[in-house]
């Protein structure tokens, strides 16, 4: 009780040191518990699975020598029945896709993103029923799971199980299954899961595809026990060979690659997923390094500010104190205060854990007694933190005798004082480093999104979806109608559209002699480029009434538009030469029609700027449209989306219209990459601030020891100019030094972090400069103030001050 009471009144003198330590070390705890709560989120993807590491996905990675490859997670519909013949009962595998139908109860009709999934995905993805059985839940046609949110929505309070829905305007489904509503750190998100072999899905036999370059369904794998990913390399390896003969000729490589299904999100193979290991290692990172500057701070403070205690440990010698006596004493004090300062994290988390959730996207929770690794890690930091910042002081002090303590009254220690400035480089350079990888990676994020086709001249594109639904007659009047509408500047059809994760390639050997060519393929109409703003580098655009192609009577030859990086891919390095040639038709295999090339498009960000174009070949082709594209006014938005609207509405009635404004659409790729940025921005700040309020506490304490020595340079007439000068100089040397050890490692990660971007920022020279002069100049700010107290203090103040 006496350790305590003393402590507190030790703290009660120092309070506006305590002060600057608590609030430092409240912070850095508070961040430190988020970033830990933010990794533990990310790194137990799917926390319903049973045995986890037993659970598979089967993603396909396309390396191509003319262009950058990509990673896909979706595969061809026929990949799962080629290793269940190849691994027979050593697996269990099933087909999951994403998707959307027309779900209907009574009178109330609705779009629902739902998940059509083989019988087995219940037994291999082990999401806890409510109701129904699991291992049988999706084994009938139209099989319906719903979530509890959906259920409620259809049903109300009633009992959902039995009970029908009707799909896609032409099919009754059956509820089979209930189930929580599903967490935010899962793949399957979705509002109900359906039967492969429900209406409207693309996986059912009457419509699923079966040519292997068409990616359109997960493949999940639970591996039964004794087979490892070893058993899966040679069959993987065997099916791509087969599948793929033309691999070891053409330089195009097609590789299946085996993930677990709880990390897939951080193997770069989903489409709008920029996290990975190496960002939340990175994140992970700057939370030690916040931990170390709060830490550095304390003890640089504890350290400095416990030389003025000798006179106090040399009378308490002299009455008699033992040295363990006060070396508790000298640890009690700090690991008060650190104890202190946790407490007040834990609260601060408390209050503001649902704003930081919302910034984050994601719901999470700290419940202390079920985060005991987290709860005993935290303590046992500030333990660390206490103890750190006492040991040194109640070491050397403890030791000294009565005579000694109190002779050494009143001197600052030489020795800690070069410790304490190599200390305050450290935390800046850290803080000038993550400012300056902030400031990059906002700027890739806004560049990214203002190098998308989401607004022309002002004017927002919106985007309808899921045409295939409607007839091919009536998306053609649905285009028409929308183009000419007044309040509307052009609509367009396309397979396409920007965020959308579903690609069509074709692979050929004729169009180049002795190289086998892998390229996108495009669906469009005559107004696409038009309505996009894009302009084309030679040639002319689509004429409907003469390159359209005709599903049900395919021409002989194909009429295309190309992009750039296509045209130098088939051998054209001006581009402008392969306008009016024919590529192509050689080799003959009936399906690979001469290319007669009319025009040449310039590159642009079809997917996202994180992915190159790559060579890219349109058709006029619209019984394969997706999506219609609409250009509204800027000036007249409320207008156009109106029209829109009641056009559907007169010609689609039935169905309910689904409508997004682009850049709302392509909000999902960049999420992750801008909450990264908000995030570190957030914590970059925050570690500026906690080393300022270390160089505030580092500049009184020194303003104060240095008391004497400048009233005697006011005596001999130093002005308080100089007196300034002399105090901020020495606390902007160790700034400087930080931002020389600062910009070679953050070049260094910001160089690492921009190649993963295809259309990607210059690195500029300013934004390491402004992260230097920004700190600098925060450092002036917080020991300026200081410097003129002291400077204009009378000098005959000073002298008697000791």
């Amino acid at each position: 009780m006496n350790l305590l009471t003393t402590g507190l009144r030790v703290l009660w003198k120092d309070r506006f040191y305590a002060a600057i330590n608590l609030v430092g070390l409240a912070v850095a705890f508070t961040a430190a518990i988020f970033i830990a709560l933010w990794l533990r989120f990310e790194l137990t993807w799917e926390p319903f699975l049973e045995n986890p590491d037993a659970v598979r996905v089967i993603a396909l990675d396309i390396q191509l020598p003319s262009a950058k490859g990509f990673h896909s997670i979706n595969g061809p519909n026929l990949l799962r029945e080629e290793l269940d013949a190849a691994l027979g009962d050593r697996i269990i595998s099933a087909r999951y896709q994403d998707g959307r139908l027309i779900v209907g109860s009574g009178d109330r009709r609705s779009v629902e993103r739902v998940g059509a999934a083989d019988p087995n995905f219940f037994r291999i993805v082990t999401i806890p029923f409510l109701a129904g059985d699991p291992a049988h839940a999706l084994d009938e046609p139209n099989a319906i799971v719903l979530t509890r949110s959906a259920a409620k929505k259809f049903f109300g309070d009633e009992d959902p199980m039995g009970r029908t829905l009707e799909l896609q305007n032409q099919a009754t489904g059956k509820v089979t299954g209930l189930i929580d509503d599903m967490p935010d750190n899962s793949l399957f998100r979705r509002a109900m899961f359906v039967s492969a072999e429900t209406a409207g899905s693309y996986m059912s036999r009457s419509v699923a595809s079966t040519r292997w370059e068409d990616l359109n369904a997960y493949t999940l794998l639970r591996l039964r026990p004794g087979t490892t990913d070893a058993d899966l390399q040679a069959p993987l390896g065997a099916i791509a060979k087969v599948k793929y003969p033309d691999d070891a000729s053409s330089g195009v490589r097609h590789i299946f690659e085996s993930h677990k299904l709880r990390a897939v999100h951080l193997e770069g193979v989903l489409y709008g997923q920029t996290r990975s290991r190496t960002s939340l290692g990175a994140l992970g990172m700057v939370g030690l390094l916040i931990l170390a500057i709060a830490g550095i701070n304390f003890i640089n403070l504890a350290t400095a500010r416990a030389t003025r205690r000798t006179r106090e440990v040399g009378v308490r010698k002299a009455l008699g104190a033992s040295r363990a006596l006060l070396i508790v004493q000298l640890l009690a004090e700090p690991v008060l205060l650190a104890a202190a300062s946790l407490l007040v994290a834990f609260v601060a988390v408390e209050v503001t854990l649902p704003a930081v959730s919302g910034l984050l996207g994601t719901r999470l929770e700290f419940a202390y007694w079920r985060e005991p690794i987290l709860t005993l890690g935290m303590l046992l930091c500030g333990l660390a933190v206490g103890v750190g910042a006492g040991f040194y002081p109640a070491l050397i002090l403890s030791r000294l005798t009565p005579v000694a303590a109190l002779r050494a009254a009143g001197r600052s220690g030489g020795g800690s004082s070069l410790v304490r400035q190599v200390l305050v480089v450290m935390q800046f350079a850290a803080s000038i480093g993550l400012i300056v990888l902030t400031i990059f990676i906002q700027r890739q994020t806004e560049h990214a999104r203002d190098a998308n086709l989401t607004r022309i001249a002002g004017d927002p594109l919106v985007i309808l979806e899921d045409l295939d639904r409607l007839p091919l007659s009536q998306r053609k009047l649905m285009i028409e109608r929308l183009a000419s509408e007044p309040a509307l500047r052009g609509a367009t059809g396309s397979s396409l559209a920007q965020g959308d994760d579903k690609q069509s390639l074709s692979t050929r050997d004729d169009l180049v002699p002795g190289q086998r060519i892998t390229y996108s393929v495009v669906r469009i109409d005559q107004s696409y480029f038009a309505v996009h703003g894009l302009r084309l580098l030679a040639g002319r655009v689509f004429d409907d009434t003469r390159d359209q192609v005709d599903p049900d009577n395919p021409p002989a030859r194909d009429v295309a538009i190309i992009s750039a990086s296509a045209a130098r891919a088939f051998g054209f390095p001006n581009v402008r030469d392969i306008v009016g040639q024919s590529v192509g038709g050689s080799n003959g295999d009936p399906s690979d029609r001469p290319l007669d090339v009319i025009g040449v498009v310039e590159d642009f960000p079809l997917h996202s700027a994180q992915d190159s174009m790559g060579p890219t070949v349109f058709f006029d082709a619209p019984g394969w449209f997706r999506f219609i594209t609409v250009r509204v006014p800027g000036a007249h938005l409320r207008d156009g989306v109106a029209a829109i609207d009641r056009i559907w509405k007169d010609l689609a009635p039935i169905y309910p219209i689904q409508r997004q404004f682009a850049d709302v659409r392509l909000d999902r790729v960049w999420t992750a990459t801008q909450r990264e940025a908000d995030v570190l921005t957030t914590f970059a700040l925050v570690a500026v601030l906690i080393g300022c309020l270390g160089l505030l506490g580092l500049s009184a304490y020194t303003a104060e020891r240095r008391t004497k020595e400048i009233g005697i340079r006011k005596a001999m007439g130093a002005s308080t100019t100089d007196v300034v000068k002399l105090l901020v100089m020495q606390l902007t040397r160790p700034v400087i030094v930080a931002n020389l050890l600062a910009w070679p490692v953050a070049l260094w990660i910001v160089q690492r972090w921009l190649s993963a971007f295809a259309d990607r920022i210059p690195i500029d020279i300013w934004p390491f400069l402004a992260a230097g002069a920004g700190t600098l100049v925060l450092a002036w700010t917080v020991v300026i103030g200081h410097a003129l107290a002291v400077g204009r203090a009378r000098p005959s103040y000073a002298l008697r001050y000791e």
